[in-house]
């Protein structure tokens, strides 16, 4: 039997969801992730690389679990758009998945992976400044508008919902773990003091 990878593993985490992204042109079909490039990862991912060094308590192993978290929200937010690729639900330990996208239905998968990325990181970085989480919704403003009138409003719509209920579903694993293991002191502003559970 093998033994579930550790969630905290967040080097491998953040690797395997970037490195999905930067080979999207080969992993799926139109009208799928693969119209896409890396850039949304690649901002999304700047923006915490800054709000790790300006939010207090980001310690490098409390910095390591967010961009874990990020990562995983990340690929399960795309990973339904990728036909050849699956969920990492019975992979990594304590994680049974995300909501299923609705069957027949089209979503904008960028606008799903725009959304999953600005709730999960309000949540991660819910003690920093009030200039950072301006920030936080400026660059999902960005997508926002970039894509909202390349589609109808009901698929608009259903891929924000979805982007949402997967965040939420990450959100309650990250907070579960917060209340059923101690943490080191280090961690204690990003997984109590940071935690915005109105996001729930």
């Amino acid at each position: 039997m093998k033994k579930p990878v550790k969630i905290l593993d967040v080097s491998r985490a953040i690797f395997f969801s970037l490195m999905i992204l930067f080979c999207l042109p080969t992993i799926a079909q139109k009208p799928q992730v693969k119209n896409y490039n890396s850039q949304l990862a690649t901002d999304w991912f700047t923006l915490q690389l800054r709000l790790i060094r300006t939010t207090p308590g980001f310690s490098p192993p409390v910095a390591s679990r967010a961009l874990g978290y990020a990562g995983l929200t990340l690929y399960e937010s795309l990973v339904n758009g990728m036909p050849e690729y699956q969920s990492l639900a019975g992979i990594l330990n304590e994680f049974k998945g995300t909501p299923k996208p609705e069957l027949g239905k089209e979503y904008h998968w960028i606008l799903v992976a725009n959304t999953a990325q600005a709730n999960i990181t309000k949540s991660l970085y819910g003690n920093t400044s009030k200039e950072n989480l301006i920030s936080v919704d400026s660059l999902a403003g960005v997508y926002s508008r970039r894509y909202q009138n390349d589609i109808d409003k009901e698929t608009l719509t259903r891929s924000i919902k979805y982007g949402e209920a997967i965040s939420r579903k990450i959100l309650r694993l990250r907070l579960g773990r917060v209340s059923g293991h101690p943490q080191p002191k280090e961690c204690k502003p990003c997984n109590l003091i940071g935690a915005r559970t109105e996001l729930l």
